[in-house]
């Protein structure tokens, strides 16, 4: 017996949700961050090595000119204000960057060395930044064996006049030699020829933030300034001149919602998953909180994405997220959830046949295209009404599948290929079972009635075939007598 075989393949995909939490593309801004302090309300380290600050008599408040840009801070008073790190973060290296939010909001007086940031012990090496009363930005290294090489830079502008952004990096320093770039508010205002500080002596080291410290012992309050600082950062590399000005970019500009959580209706025991995409949000700098029914914060949903697991009744409403960082916050639109109860249902392959009526067609499958494919047969399949759809019932159906019909004697054909949802409807015979879908996201009252179906058999299998190639969907099935 002759045979023409028409083989078609279709590999079965697994088709879920995927929500994205919020990537930040600039993957510059973690990139050799060794410590990032936020200071909006604790001395916490958010870069996550655990650098966290030693805090005295430190104010936690959001600061700023009257009328004027107005930021999350911590304020340092002067002599009795410092925030200590228990470890050198400058010393010794030969790339770094140090960057900071600083908001004075006065020249400082009384101390010719008011101290924005310092390491190590006056005596040994050492490093500082200070801002001088006559708006001088003053960056000094000191090395024992090679003292000198403390560098004054003019500050193209007043300091006072409200927040700006420092940035200072330090690139291929060594003892006597390096290149110092500063960086006002993103833009290159200064470079100079500079040097590492040599770490060869034994004297304490440590940071300190907002003091300066005594010759020979740790006392933090020998050059206080008085101030307020925000978002510091500091790196084992030298940024460059580009991601200084994103830096800036980012860290000046409050969160912006660019996709919102979306409305979607959810089956009850399912997973439900919202999810935001949120601009201006370096990572470690700014904070999420999702809401039910606007004030009920959720705990512990505190990411760009919120999953609710087994979801239930209870928990249908309207979810918020508010986004903040340390120049504001914004609320997201609300999205709303739709529970509703479960529907016994699965994808099935839908194969079309074609063919004339009462044409015989022979089915085959198999699970994987080897070399020399074991094919099984599915079905046989008579054509009643010309082309038509077979349904692989299979219990359990395989990660992929592939096809082929065949008929004695008759030129090749092509199957079409496609999906359906399986539906088993139940109910007394001679009644009628009302079929509604809708989509699985989109407003939750938006129903569509798909098909009356007269029950001739319970259960009774339903296909929709309208469904590959849509959105995702949920059904509900309403009996009638």
């Amino acid at each position: 017996m002759n045979s023409t075989k028409s083989v078609y393949a279709l590999s079965l995909l697994v088709l879920g949700l995927g929500i994205a939490a919020n990537g930040y593309a600039q993957s510059f801004v973690t990139n050799g961050l060794v410590a990032y302090y936020p200071l909006a309300d604790d001395g916490s380290d958010q870069s996550g090595h655990g650098l966290d600050l030693t805090l005295s008599n430190v104010v936690f408040s959001t600061v700023g000119p009257a009328g004027g840009e107005m930021r999350s801070c911590a304020s340092f008073d002067g002599p009795s204000s410092c925030a200590v790190i228990n470890q050198a973060l400058i010393t010794g290296q030969m790339n770094w960057t140090w960057c900071a939010w600083l908001y004075a909001p006065q020249p400082t007086t009384g101390n010719p060395w008011p101290c924005v940031y310092q390491e190590g012990l006056q005596g040994g090496s050492c490093f500082g930044i200070d801002i001088l009363p006559n708006e001088m930005l003053h960056v000094g290294a000191w090395n024992v064996g090679f003292p000198g090489n403390w560098l004054i830079v003019d500050v193209p502008y007043g300091l006072t006049n409200g927040w700006n952004h420092l940035v200072l990096t330090l690139a291929d320093g060594n003892v006597g030699t390096g290149s110092l770039s500063i960086f006002f508010n993103g833009v290159l205002a200064d470079s100079a020829v500079f040097q590492r500080v040599d770490p060869g002596n034994a004297l304490h080291r440590v940071g300190v933030f907002g003091s300066g410290w005594a010759v020979g012992s740790p006392n933090y309050a020998t050059a206080p300034w008085i101030g307020s600082m925000g978002d510091i950062r500091i790196y084992n590399r030298a940024l460059s001149s580009n991601e200084v000005a994103q830096l800036y970019a980012i860290e000046s500009t409050p969160p912006s919602i660019t996709t919102p959580p979306s409305t979607q209706t959810a089956e009850m025991g399912s997973i439900a998953s919202f999810s935001v995409d949120v601009t201006n949000t370096p990572p470690g700098g700014t904070y999420y909180q999702w809401y039910l029914s606007g004030t009920n914060a959720l705990g512990s949903a505190t990411s760009a994405s919120l999953e609710l697991a087994n979801v239930q009744p209870a928990q249908a409403g309207a979810y918020t997220v508010v986004v903040t960082n340390l120049l504001g916050a914004v609320t997201s639109a609300p999205a709303l959830l739709s529970v509703i109860a479960p529907v016994e249902k699965r994808v099935v392959p839908a194969v079309g046949l074609p063919g004339a009526s009462g044409s015989l067609l022979h089915l085959e499958y198999a699970d994987s295209l080897v070399t020399a494919p074991t094919w099984s047969s599915l079905t046989n399949v008579t054509l009643s009404i010309g082309p038509q759809l077979c349904f692989d019932l299979s219990q359990p159906l395989p990660a992929q599948r592939f096809y082929r019909a065949w008929q004695t004697n008759e030129p090749q054909f092509a199957l079409a290929m496609s999906l359906a949802t399986e539906l088993p409807l139940t109910g007394a015979i001679g009644s009628s079972v009302r079929i509604d879908y809708i989509n699985q996201f989109g407003p939750t009252n938006a129903w569509v009635t798909l098909d009356m179906v007269t029950l001739t058999n319970s259960p009774q299998l339903y296909f929709d075939v309208t469904m590959f190639r849509q959105p995702a969907r949920l059904y509900r099935l309403v009996g009638s007598p």
